[in-house]
């Protein structure tokens, strides 16, 4: 019997199981996104010497530390208890988040009901399942699928989220989104396959998967972090670079489109939406194509050079918003759309090139590693972002992506080579039999 047609539909079924609950991950995230700036400024009115920007980018910090300090726990869950069990974890936290933020009612409430978020990292084990399930030579295109399903719900939810919000009520998004995240655990118990499934079957230490690729079952140790690094630090350090532009823009734009233009509740989500989209049809219509035309180095080039651009653009956008806004919104949401495309893009292209480089039982330790690294260098860039937007206003911080983007863009392009291969962990040792720390 040939066991591809039988491989295939196993791998189906994992794909379809997984993206849907993507969908409704996304969706119930982005419900309350556009409506929390104008939550914390309800929050923060009472209080002496409140700022609204100031408010915002401290709680969007505090989020990324606990997202810091998570996506390392949910890694080595994913490969200690297995893909369902981590799943069903992580819509479980997602649920008290989201119940939490409904009932708070003060500044610290709204802080606690980020505590939860921890283990609200459901895209990381998304990703670890589909690098598992898809063999090498697809997976730059499954993962650009899985982001489409994402960016699916991420357009409907922030449209759905503002106008909830435009009505006054500031918590209806969030006691949907909780509803939600429990169907999804109904979901996951039920339909998604055992971990040997998701694997093509094969079990036990130092049998191969339909990747080809070894299957350690030991938890990661401080030995394993390190080799992680040392095979994927290109692929880390630029997701470290571009972490922090784009957490630098990302905190300040909300504000830029709330305090600077006089966008409603309903036009945020509606922006957001309008991002989505877009990702959504780069990442399920053009990135497969474009990924058996280029190589992956020539696509990260590729995007490093336009999130440079695109950063260098933004500034002129940003001195009107800063001044006389003659040109409106439109331009500042039309730059960020773009820039969103090449960052998605990019980092689905940097993700399929790092767990290229390891052993399937080690693609959860090497997202848990990821995830951690992006939203590390994130936990500061609300922070900074909000000093740089009061002394010198969105052009300033236009102007620090624009500096980061072009560095980032250079190494890649005067090393280009070393970055390229440096590090690569080659299956030839894993399938000799070495065992791993």
């Amino acid at each position: 019997l040939n066991p591809k047609p039988q491989m295939r539909r196993r791998e189906g079924r994992v794909l379809t199981v997984v993206s849907v609950n993507i969908v409704l991950y996304a969706v119930c995230y982005q419900l309350q996104r556009p409506i929390e700036p104008y939550l914390v400024d309800r929050l923060g009115a009472g209080r002496p010497g409140s700022d609204a920007a100031a408010n915002y980018a401290w709680l969007q910090s505090f989020f990324n530390l606990v997202q810091t300090v998570g996506a390392p726990v949910v890694g080595r869950l994913l490969d200690a208890c297995g893909a369902r069990n981590t799943f069903a974890a992580v819509f479980l936290a997602s649920a008290l988040s989201y119940e939490m933020l409904a009932r708070c009612s003060t500044m610290h409430g709204l802080y606690a009901s980020k505590l939860p978020s921890l283990l609200q990292h459901a895209f990381l084990v998304a990703q670890a399942v589909v690098a598992r399930a898809v063999p090498p030579e697809r997976r730059a295109a499954a993962l650009g699928r899985l982001m489409m399903m994402y960016t699916m719900g991420a357009a409907v939810g922030p449209g759905l989220g503002g106008y909830l919000g435009a009505a006054g009520d500031f918590r209806l998004g969030a006691r949907i989104a909780a509803a939600g995240s429990l169907v999804s655990v109904a979901l996951i118990v039920v339909l998604l396959p055992p971990d040997d499934d998701i694997d093509g079957g094969s079990g036990g230490d130092g049998k191969q998967n339909t990747a080809g690729e070894t299957k350690p079952t030991r938890p990661a140790t401080a030995t394993r972090y390190r080799r992680l690094l040392s095979a994927t630090w290109p692929q880390l350090s630029t997701k470290a670079a571009m972490g922090a532009a784009s957490s630098l823009y990302q905190a300040v734009s909300p504000v830029v489109l709330k305090e600077r233009f006089g966008v409603a509740p309903a036009t945020m989500g509606a922006v957001m939406s309008a991002q989505a989209v877009t990702n959504a049809a780069v990442a399920g219509l053009a990135l497969g194509p474009v990924t058996r035309a280029l190589s992956e180095h020539q696509l990260v080039r590729g995007c490093l050079a336009c999130l440079a651009l695109g950063f260098l653009t933004l500034i002129p956008a940003a001195l009107d918003a800063d001044t006389s806004r003659s040109a409106g919104y439109l331009p500042w949401v039309a730059l960020g759309v773009t820039l969103s495309v090449f960052s998605h893009t990019l980092g689905t292209v940097l993700t399929s090139m790092s767990t290229a480089r390891v052993g399937g039982g080690e693609k959860g330790a090497l997202l848990g590693l990821e995830h951690g690294v992006f939203s590390g260098v994130r936990v500061g860039g609300p922070a900074l972002g909000s000093v740089l937007f009061q002394g010198g206003g969105a052009a300033a911080v236009a102007a620090a992506c624009a500096a980061i983007a072009t560095g980032t863009w250079a190494a890649w392009t005067r090393a280009g080579w070393l970055l390229a291969h440096a590090g690569r962990v080659t299956q030839d040792a894993q399938t000799r039999g070495k065992k791993v720390a």
